[in-house]
């Protein structure tokens, strides 16, 4: 609605300065008409873009799947401990960060 308005107007004020009361009469009736396929196409698009996001969601399990459930199975620790990497320690025996080792401030 505030679309065909705003197109309404801007075809009125168009029509007006070019061909005077003829030209703002249809000005407003060619805006309004323009305006309205516009927000149409819109409209359709926005509709096809929600309905390809749900069917992506249904995919990968946002909206009744299993992402995030705590009850999936994961293989058991031989020690019944965390592992290093899980609880934050540090990384596989033998590595170093990316930025390379830590070197050891200057004294």
């Amino acid at each position: 609605m505030a679309l065909g308005t705003i197109g309404a107007i801007g075809g009125g004020g168009l029509g007006w300065v070019t061909a005077g009361v003829e030209g703002l009469v249809i000005g407003v009736l060619l805006g309004a008409v323009a305006a309205a396929l516009a927000a149409w196409a819109v409209q359709g698009q926005e509709r096809e873009s929600a309905d390809r996001n749900s069917q992506l969601d249904a995919e990968i399990g946002v909206d009744g799947g299993d992402i995030g459930a705590p009850n999936l199975e994961h293989i058991p620790s031989r020690s019944h401990q965390p592992s290093r990497e899980s609880s934050g320690v540090g990384g596989p025996a033998g590595s170093s960060p990316a930025s390379g080792p830590f070197l050891k401030p200057p004294s």
